[in-house]
């Protein structure tokens, strides 16, 4: 996996991502399967895909024969994009919310809570809060940013909004560990790993604790949050 090719996966995913933001409707189905279509369907994407997915089948397989028809194109280049989410994951840069989808790093519930509420104009102490909590990770999309969501934020709340994304940053690293521990889970039983089994299942059940502690703890945050704007005004 080449710098290019991440680049061109990360910018495919906060495009999904402001896509969604823009139109509304939620947390869009950020899956590889979504990014990989995405790159398929521009030329340009697809032209620098090919000379590393080609690259990789001649390493990793010399002695196959991929075949050099359009078929045999398209899989090499979804193997590319699957080595660059690979790694981009390991990097930060993207995290598992489910085994097949997943989220740039910010734009957990809070978020899109957060958009949504913008979304709806409200210009009371929620849109105040929802307007500090938009105003860290949205820059993140760069040129792709729905710009018709920007709204000021009230300094104040700045602080509070940073301390409830980095609680919610801990979550999705809590999520993403048992999304993990699940499917190592699913793998050991399929070895008949009994003892791999039962070690996966206490681990798995721990981090459901962490996750609904964390989730706890950021419904408190945003309601201070929310109480926080409406003493600012």
């Amino acid at each position: 996996m080449t710098a290019p090719v991440a680049a061109l996966v990360l910018r495919a995913a906060r495009r999904v991502v402001a896509r969604a933001a823009a139109e509304g409707g939620g947390a869009p189905e950020l899956s590889l399967d979504r990014i990989a279509a995405w790159l398929e369907g521009d030329p340009a994407a697809r032209a620098a895909l090919n000379a590393p997915a080609a690259e990789r089948a001649r390493r990793d397989m010399p002695e196959a024969d991929a075949g050099t028809g359009p078929a045999a194109a398209r899989r090499a280049r979804a193997d590319e994009v699957h080595h660059a989410v690979h790694a981009l994951r390991l990097a930060g840069e993207l995290a598992a919310e489910e085994p097949d989808r997943l989220q740039l790093p910010g734009f957990g519930p809070s978020t899109w809570r957060a958009i949504g509420i913008l979304r709806e104009g409200d210009r009371g102490p929620a849109g105040g809060w929802a307007a500090a909590v938009a105003d860290l990770p949205l820059p993140d999309l760069g040129g792709e940013a729905p710009p018709r969501l920007a709204r000021p934020a009230a300094p104040r709340l700045g602080e509070g909004a940073l301390r409830l994304l980095a609680v919610e940053a801990q979550r999705q690293d809590v999520r993403n560990a048992l999304v993990t521990a699940q499917s190592s889970r699913a793998t050991a039983a399929e070895r008949g790993n009994d003892a791999g089994v039962r070690m996966l299942e206490e681990e798995a059940a721990a981090l459901e604790r962490a996750l609904a502690a964390a989730d706890a703890a950021v419904e408190a945050i945003w309601d201070d949050g929310v109480r926080a704007a409406a003493r600012t005004g």
